[in-house]
């Protein structure tokens, strides 16, 4: 998904000091997740850093994860899937 590596070189480049250890990505529950820890004191950095994965969380989550359309969290066949209408008719 070319959202996440945008992120990932985002983060990359704002973590000038190192500071930030990726344990996860995941979707949950038709979510996206990425679980960090930031070790540094650096208050700009970190706040920096966490401002770039809200605003990805957000434009991840609104996007289907089949063709890239904007979309929404709808739940098809018991799975909870960020989704078009038109894939999630698709999938239906």
């Amino acid at each position: 998904m070319p959202l996440i590596i945008e992120l990932l070189d985002k983060v990359l480049l704002l973590n000038t000091n190192n500071n930030i250890h990726l344990f996860q990505i995941k979707e949950k529950f038709g979510n996206f997740r990425f679980y960090y820890d930031y070790v540094g004191t650096d208050k700009d950095e970190s706040n920096r850093i966490k401002n770039e994965i809200d605003l990805y969380t957000t434009q991840i989550n609104s996007t289907c994860e089949q063709c890239g359309q904007p979309g929404t969290v709808k739940l098809i066949r018991r799975w909870y899937r960020a989704s078009c209408e038109s894939c999630a008719a698709k999938r239906a």
